[in-house]
């Protein structure tokens, strides 16, 4: 008897700890990027009390964009260029806290972001 209550035991915290580990944690933001140069809101990339993102992929509409996620500032003309419809895929914390981006025209780019942890 005592074996059986040592087992039972074992396997409820195995079911416990499995879907915690396989748990994934998303956040997405959508970012008007204007004639000043902007980046991820703080809630994207670093979201209270859940694990810091690491992973992001979006989606540029409307109008081109230049962006860098060095400490550099991006301009109208100075950054890499993202066009309509380009993705742009980000594989680091780093890189999320220091995205900016600026639009290259007179329209306003929107960027339809979604970061995630692995």
């Amino acid at each position: 008897m005592r074996h059986a209550v040592l087992r039972f035991a074992v396997v409820i915290g195995v079911a416990c700890v499995i879907p915690l580990a396989a748990a994934r944690f998303y956040t997405t933001e959508t970012v008007t990027i204007a004639d000043t140069a902007v980046g991820l809101d703080a809630a994207t990339h670093s979201p209270t009390g859940r694990p810091q993102m690491t992973h992001c992929l979006g989606r540029l509409d409307d109008a081109p964009v230049r962006f860098w996620t060095s400490a550099d500032v991006p301009t109208s003309t100075t950054g890499i260029l993202l066009s309509v419809g380009d993705t742009l895929t980000l594989e680091s914390h780093a890189d999320l806290v220091n995205l900016r981006l600026i639009r290259t025209g007179d329209e306003s780019g929107t960027l339809q972001i979604q970061c995630w942890v692995p």
